[in-house]
């Protein structure tokens, strides 16, 4: 059976961001795979909230940034991820290789746009197959956000 793992630090940091009409947000989100959350993450289908995009924004592509390390850390790795939004597992994606076992940094593309006009919307890692021994690394995630047309009353 599947676990969603949330790092309380995350979810308590959340905050509506202010920000003018037309302006950028910038944030940042850490997600250990070693931290007490996370322990027994690596199931198949297990998800891992890495941040959120706050209600009233939209989150801007190619200029939020990912970081994740090494999943697997087996001889012959076999964890492999998507990055995305409850319904939308591979919402984002960063390359090619951040679907892989290989550490990656990239900038963001989306398949679909993410944010909520009234809800907080949690980015997520699913592992799209077990991992044979989760590593040890840190997710880093850093969301840029713009005000959607909604919180500007529009």
């Amino acid at each position: 059976m599947a676990t969603n793992y949330i790092n309380p630090a995350n979810k308590a940091h959340l905050l509506t961001p202010p920000a003018p009409a037309g302006g950028l947000v910038w944030d940042r989100f850490v997600f250990a795979l070693n931290g007490s959350y996370a322990s027994g993450a690596g199931a198949l289908n297990d998800t891992l909230e890495i941040g959120y995009v706050p209600a009233g924004f939209r989150l801007v592509e190619n200029l939020s940034r990912l970081y994740l390390p090494v999943f697997d850390t087996n001889g012959t790795p076999l964890g492999d991820v998507e990055v995305g939004i409850t319904g939308t597992a591979a919402g984002l994606v960063a390359s090619q290789a951040a679907e892989t076992a290989a550490a990656v940094t990239a900038l963001l593309r989306q398949t679909t746009s993410i944010g909520s006009d009234s809800v907080d919307t949690p980015i997520i890692v699913t592992f799209a197959t077990a991992v044979a021994t989760l590593g040890t690394g840190t997710i880093i995630f850093e969301p840029v956000y713009r005000p959607s047309s909604g919180a500007l009353g529009e």
